[in-house]
């Protein structure tokens, strides 16, 4: 599971915000959390039948779909850390962000 990789994937590992959608009826309710990345990945790692979740930083945001669709967007993600993974890419898009 590529969530085990976290530590690789991110430059730092200061606490993140979790988003996890819980749909009943249809209609999506997000539960938010803010948590270390260690507790994430025992969390991740051991619940079964999530729904969407987004990991969210002030630089990056990843998500992952009920489709086990992961995304990474941001800056600071550490992107050769990706390919190492064997992750199967429909597409790669790299951009340069503007400094703020």
């Amino acid at each position: 599971m590529w969530v085990k990789h976290l530590p690789k994937i991110i430059s730092s590992h200061d606490m993140a915000y979790v988003l996890f959608e819980d749909v009943i009826h249809f209609q999506p309710k997000y539960w938010i959390y803010e948590m270390g990345i260690p507790e994430l990945i025992c969390i991740i790692g051991n619940v079964n039948g999530l729904n969407d979740f987004y990991i969210v930083s002030m630089d990056w945001l990843i998500s992952e779909n009920h489709e086990d669709i992961v995304s990474f967007v941001g800056i600071h993600l550490i992107f050769p850390a990706l390919n190492r993974l064997n992750l199967v890419m429909t597409q790669t898009v790299w951009m340069d962000m503007v400094e703020r």
